[in-house]
């Protein structure tokens, strides 16, 4: 079994796109049928859409991610300029060299070095 999809709402989508630009996404816009207009990005083997959230009980605040990334310092300084916050440094663990960040609309994201998989 894969995941093949994860979706993420947010207040400003166009925002949380360029956040995670900046850890190399690039996303195009989508609608569906009848659908909202959303954003939409392939990560090798999955999908990851952003859509627009109008109500707070359809947050998805409670959403961990977790990428792997190169040059791990980079992009814990690319995100802090896209509206981001560190939660914790890059520190070496058992897994390898990780971060922990958040995004502009409050998910948490993990982020491990790729040399270190």
């Amino acid at each position: 079994m894969q995941l093949n999809l994860l979706v993420l709402r947010a207040r400003d989508p166009h925002a949380l796109a360029d956040f995670y630009g900046s850890l190399g996404l690039a996303f195009q816009l989508e609608k569906h049928g009848s659908g909202p207009v959303h954003l939409s990005c392939e990560t090798g083997g999955g999908l990851l859409e952003i859509y627009p959230c109008h109500e707070e009980q359809a947050s998805t605040r409670a959403v961990r991610l977790g990428f792997t990334v190169d040059d791990l310092d980079a992009r814990c300084i690319a995100v802090a300029s896209n509206n981001g916050r560190l939660l914790r440094a890059p520190h070496s663990t058992r897994w390898g060299r990780r971060a922990t960040i958040e995004d502009p609309e409050g998910h948490t994201v993990d982020l491990v070095e790729a040399d270190a998989v």
